[in-house]
């Protein structure tokens, strides 16, 4: 048998010395409030600088006006992040920066993997699942039994699923979005109760852990839940799971149970409170007595001062009859004789003077001592009188006041010690009596409260996501079985170590260790449940997810006709294609490797925002592959305010969720190279993995023992698609994709959208998201003869706005803003030559001369193709410096970027220091977020 956990082990510590050398600063949050207050735990949710993918429970620093407290992730969602600490920091919280320690988590599951190896027989199951291996746990004849009503029946595989899980020691409930996961857990839960079996319910996040409970805790509301058997050790997502379902936390619990000890402890908290501010007042009144008393005394100690004057004065003295023997000497001409006399006497003054000034110093540092003193009586005396009118006792009777109430508050503290202590057993009982506990899988093991109890069931929700480590760890809490509930088509756990053994155990999840990783394998496999009627989106939706990801075996429920969107402009079509290939946007690949698209991430914003304020009552999410292009649209959209509203993220954190809308926005066009989204890339793309939704590519297992890297592509395209209940909208350049990628599952995916989707031409859609308006008249677009237009007779396309510019009309435009730049100007262009570089030098001189600062980034000279444009950027670059321009060489730079004011930014194809007559774009926006954008991800540091 192989040994897993010295495999883990090696795993978790290439991961933990990647985090640690990642070194992430602190992220600033804001508008911080409170969320509730669960026990000594208070929750508040913030609104973060940036976008933070970080796991559920991950430790962390919370530093609020200078003060550094230890706190958990609750949840991250977008900007959205929930803080859970130790005290209570008020109503609300202007400003916190926020750091994180995910490598503390990893450590701790080091330690107890570490620990608990020495004793392999409690991970026999946990072998027999990374195996495969299933058996039977029941009687012959045994079903599992659960209730449901005639009209809420589960459906046919449903209950076999159920079934599966009830009879089988491995059982794999493959559940695609929308099919009822969550309520065919609960019945199973109820089926395993029914049999005697105790269940630990766990899940990589607390959302997922939260949802389950509440399912589990509606189908056994008047039984197991009412007596506070099922109990969510860690801190629930939100309100909700403690609003609608109070009992699942064991505090509530405790607060029925303990009704008693609660309330004495609370009348005894109220009752020492006073009584211990009275005590304080006392003692400080008694302290501000002895303190006078001392400083009085002080004050009639006899000084040295006298002794010191009179010694200066004897000092001086001397000094001053040395002087006057060596003035007689020299007006009566001294004789030679006398020369070593008076050097004597000239040593004798110089010894004399440091001799004063030492006196001088003590009797300036006595004098300062004395005004100290005479302070510090006046402020006691102060302090005192303050004290004793509070307290209105006298001096003599303060002492005898303190013995009592001290006797008082220390039997009334001891008291309180002891329900503290009873309740704390109380909580502990209410956590081991407990037949279903649900937590994260960190808080499985990060904590000490689940450390000596044990369990017949696991059952494990959303298990893509799951790292084997952890799920290896949960598994020796069980001895009889396993349920694995989740979907292979869904993202895998993220790994960011680039180390094999790191990608194999950390990067893999459980279905790659079954070789259950396709629908086909699937099929095959009597270990498989497949849930295969889906309820949450809408049936275009649905078919397309089933065909391309699902093997055609995905059908819609009926229901599913009645999901849907009426808008304005696109109709009752529950699927848009809005195509970027005529306006052909130019992608930036900042330094980190990833994507950002302006011109894309601008539609998404727009068309987000028109969502929004036609639909008031719909949940929205925007969801890219990469993080650089998410941070730059939920910029804009939480500076519009809308952030509340709309979730903004990289693809991997919508796993698990819904929305009636999903923007997805594909990014790569001109100017990628590698795409998350082709499936056909075996190598990574450049930069760390942080920078994408997950990492590009992870390492092959089983028969693939070559170091292949695979491609989330399919799993990325699912993800995003079936996010969406009544509406989703694919932004994505298809000449792009169609040239570089044709034979690519985007391609496949576009097609099969296509066949159900309303087209609209990019052009037709309205990008003024962060434009101005200009005073000469804009050039327009008609609307594209290869457009589909929309079936609702009131849609009329929105001519484009003029932010879009060609090498003609330009120019103008852009010498305008140019000349208006009142601080900073960063000019982004590869390459440089003199014939179009001349046009601007005055302009530059008048700038410099002004005091704004001018920076151009271009490439090293000798990255030009020929000798003579070698030569001639040097040339350049000579006479830029010369007239005070910063020139920044940055190898291999391709972005075409201008930024003024750090407000207006240009951005396209137009190199604006070499262009001579290709045909170009430029695209002219504004906003303060826009350009710090592009600031961060270009890393234009002048």
């Amino acid at each position: 048998m192989p040994d897993r956990i010295d495999d883990f082990i090696s795993a978790l510590q290439d991961e933990i010395e990647t985090v640690k050398k990642s070194k992430a600063g602190a992220l600033d949050l804001q508008a911080g409030s409170l969320c509730t207050n669960l026990g000594q735990t208070w929750i508040y949710s913030f609104t973060a600088a940036r976008l933070l993918n970080s796991e559920d429970e991950t430790p962390a620093k919370l530093c609020v006006d200078g003060k550094n407290l230890d706190c958990s992730i609750v949840f991250c969602n977008g900007t959205h992040v929930q803080i859970a600490v130790g005290e209570s920091l008020g109503q609300s919280i202007a400003a916190a920066q926020l750091t994180t320690n995910r490598a503390a988590v990893l450590v701790k599951l080091v330690e107890k993997l570490r620990e608990a190896k020495s004793n392999r027989k409690i991970f026999q199951l946990a072998d027999e699942v990374f195996a495969g291996r299933s058996k039977s746990i029941v009687k012959f004849g045994s079903r599992a039994k659960y209730k449901h009503e005639a009209l809420n029946a589960p459906n046919p595989s449903q209950a076999e699923a159920i079934e599966n899980s009830f009879c089988n020691s491995l059982a794999v409930i493959w559940g695609p979005p929308g099919t009822g996961k969550t309520r065919t857990i609960a019945r199973a839960v109820e089926a395993h109760l029914e049999a005697g079996r105790r269940v630990l319910l766990v899940s990589h996040a607390n959302a997922a852990v939260d949802a389950a409970l509440e399912e589990i805790a509606v189908q056994l509301a008047k039984t197991y839940y009412a007596e506070g058997k099922i109990v969510r050790l860690g801190r629930p997502k939100d309100k909700r799971l403690e609003t609608r379902c109070p009992l699942v936390l064991a505090d509530s619990v405790m607060a029925t149970r303990s009704a008693h000890l609660v309330e004495e402890l609370e009348q005894l908290s109220i009752q020492v409170r006073p009584l211990d501010l009275h005590l304080k007042q006392c003692q400080a009144y008694k302290q501000a007595a002895d303190k006078v008393r001392e400083l009085e005394k002080e004050q009639q100690r006899p000084t040295q001062v006298a002794p010191y004057q009179q010694r200066l004065q004897q000092i001086h003295a001397d000094i001053a009859r040395a002087e006057a023997e060596i003035a007689y000497a020299h007006s009566n001409g001294s004789a030679p004789s006398l020369k070593e006399h008076l050097n004597d006497l000239k040593i004798f003054i110089g010894g004399r003077k440091r001799f004063a000034s030492e006196i001088e110093e003590k009797l300036a540092t006595h004098a300062a001592s004395a005004d100290q003193r005479e302070q510090e009586l006046a402020e006691a005396n102060r302090i005192f009188d303050e004290l004793m009118d509070a307290t209105a006792i006298s001096p003599n009777d303060v002492g005898g006041r303190i013995d009592k109430l001290s006797t008082q508050v220390n039997a009334l503290n001891a008291r309180i010690k002891e329900l503290e202590k009873e309740i704390a057993s109380g909580r502990q009982n209410v956590m081991s009596e407990a037949r279903v506990v649900g937590t994260s899988l960190s808080k499985l093991f990060y904590t000490n409260a689940l450390s000596d109890q044990s369990f017949d069931i696991l059952i494990l929700d959303e298990a893509s996501m799951a790292p084997l480590p952890h799920l290896y760890y949960a598994l020796s809490k069980v001895s009889l079985g396993a349920t694995l509930v989740g979907d292979f088509k869904q993202l895998p756990p993220i790994v960011t170590a680039e180390t094999p053994t790191a990608r194999k155990w950390l990067g893999d999840n459980i279905f790659d260790q079954l070789d259950i990783n396709s629908a086909d394998k699937a099929r095959q496999t009597a270990l498989v449940s497949m849930l295969d009627t889906q309820y949450r989106m809408a049936p275009e939706i649905g078919m397309v997810a089933s065909e391309l990801f699902y093997g055609g075996m995905l059908q819609n429920a009926p229901s599913t006709n009645d999901l849907g969107l009426h808008d304005s402009i696109f109709g009752d079509r529950r699927i848009v294609i809005i195509d970027t290939s005529q306006v052909d946007p130019w992608c930036i690949t900042p330094p980190s490797g990833s994507r950002l698209n302006i011109y894309s991430a601008g539609l998404a914003v727009k068309i987000a925002e028109r969502l929004l304020r036609e639909h008031t009552d719909i949940s929205l999410g925007v969801a890219t592959p990469y993080r650089p292009q998410a941070e730059f649209i939920a910029r804009v959209i939480d500076g519009d305010g809308l952030g509340e509203r709309a979730t903004v993220n990289t693809v991997h954190s919508f796993q698990g969720g819904e929305c009636s809308a999903i923007i997805f926005d594909c990014v790569d066009g001109k100017g990628s190279k590698k795409s998350l989204l082709d499936d056909n890339v075996n190598g990574p793309l450049n930069g760390h993995a942080s920078d994408h939704v997950i990492s590009s590519a992870r390492i092959g297992h089983l028969d693939n023992i070559r170091a292949m890297r695979k491609s989330m592509a399919d799993v990325i395209l699912n993800v995003a698609l079936t996010r969406a209940r009544s509406l989703f909208v694919l932004i994505v350049n298809k000449h792009y994709f169609a040239g570089e990628m044709k034979d690519s599952i985007l391609s496949r995916f576009i097609e099969a959208l296509s066949s159900q989707a309303l087209t609209i031409d990019a052009r037709d859609i309205d990008e003024s998201f962060a434009v101005r308006p200009l005073e000469e008249p804009q050039p327009t677009y008609a609307p594209s003869n290869t457009a589909h237009t929309p079936s609702n007779p009131n849609y009329a396309p929105v001519a484009y706005q003029g932010q879009l510019f060609d090498e003609k009309n330009f120019w103008s435009v852009f010498d305008r803003d140019l000349s208006a730049a009142q601080k900073k100007v960063s000019i982004v262009s590869p390459f440089l030559t003199s014939k179009r570089s001349l046009h601007f030098f005055d302009n530059f001189e008048d700038l410099t001369a002004r005091g704004v600062k001018v920076a151009v980034y271009t490439r090293p000279p000798n990255e030009h193709s020929q000798d003579f444009m070698t030569k001639e950027a040097e040339v350049v670059i000579r006479q830029l410096e010369n007239i005070g321009v910063v020139v920044l060489l940055r190898p291999k730079i391709h972005q075409k970027v201008v930024i003024i004011d750090d407000d207006i930014c240009w951005e396209g194809s137009l190199n604006v220091l070499s262009h001579k007559d290709s045909l170009e774009q430029m695209r002219r926006l504004r906003g303060a977020a826009i350009a710090s954008e592009l600031r961060a991800n270009l890393r234009l540091n002048d």
